[in-house]
Formats: structure tokens, C-alpha cells, sequence
């Protein structure tokens, strides 16, 4: 997949419509500016929701074995 990499002119003159498109489609956008990235726009809820799951998974994970003896897990 190619990365979506636009200029920071193009960023100042179109930040609505691109927050819009990052925020719908999901993709991350790379801002260049004086011809090398140096931003990366992408949706908060990605960085979220991975943490939240793997947060979940552990605490999942804790509870199968809280109720086992030493013996049990050895």
C-alpha cells in the first residue's frame, strides 16, 4: 500500500477536508515539509483501540489463571 504524503502548503489549505479523510478512511497521512516527512496525521481511535484490546487481553489473561494453585500452573 502507498503512503499518502502530502505537503504542508497542501495541509494549510485543505486541514478540514484531510482531518475529514484520515478520520474516515483510517489511513494515516505523512506531511512533508522542506521535501522530507516529517508528521504523521493518522486517527486517534487506532492507537486507542489497540490499546484497549491488548489492555482487555491481559486482564483476560490474569483472570484464568487467578483462581489456579501453584501447583496447577507448575
Amino acid at each position: 500500500m502507498a503512503k499518502n504524503i502530502i505537503t504542508a502548503t497542501e495541509v494549510r489549505n485543505n486541514f478540514f477536508n484531510l482531518v475529514d479523510m484520515v478520520v474516515s478512511t483510517g489511513e494515516p497521512v505523512y506531511i512533508k515539509k522542506d521535501r522530507e516527512v516529517k508528521v504523521k496525521l493518522q486517527p486517534i481511535s487506532d492507537e486507542a483501540d489497540k490499546k484497549e484490546k491488548i489492555k482487555k487481553l491481559v486482564d483476560e489473561t490474569r483472570g484464568i489463571w487467578s483462581d489456579r494453585t501453584e501447583e496447577e500452573i507448575n
